[in-house]
């Protein structure tokens, strides 16, 4: 994380990783940490009040990205599945959330602009999936440095 103290800002950059012990069989035994899963960074600027609110966010995407993961990989029958033999179905949830409709937030705006929405606002449904941010409370997007829409009036 890096403060911008002329602009006010923030730029952090977040990767989450899962990683296991391996240990090779050579004398001396050689142990190396190998990455089991890990998500695409998330880098991005943002003002230094709404840091808390969007750091979190982007960590609890990672959480999510994980479990979906998971449960592809680990499926409810009780029998656990080989990771390198998941479906291409299952491979498709492993997706980040922050590709989300914006009907799973109460209230969304574009990582690019100032403005929120309404899920149902037509400037809403023009925001590219990976650039979509969602926000459980109006408050949540006002503290993150956005303003309310004046089409939709949020």
């Amino acid at each position: 994380m890096l403060k911008l103290k002329d602009l006010q800002q923030y730029v952090y950059c977040i990767q989450t990783s899962l990683a296991t012990k391996v240990s090779l069989s050579n004398e001396p035994p050689l142990c190396i940490k190998a990455d089991v899963w890990k998500t695409e960074p998330a880098m991005q600027t943002v003002p230094v009040q709404s840091m808390p609110a969007a750091v979190t966010s982007a960590v609890l995407e990672h959480v999510e990205a994980f479990i979906h993961a998971y449960l592809a990989a680990n499926p409810q029958t009780g029998q656990l599945s080989d990771v390198n033999n998941v479906s291409e179905a299952a491979k498709e949830q492993v997706k980040p959330a922050a590709k989300a409709t914006p009907a799973e937030y109460k209230y969304v705006a574009s990582k690019n602009s100032k403005v929120f929405h309404r899920p149902d606002c037509s400037s809403a449904k023009r925001i590219k999936p990976e650039n979509l941010v969602g926000y459980n409370s109006r408050d949540e997007a006002i503290s993150a440095g956005k303003r309310p829409c004046k089409r939709c009036k949020p």
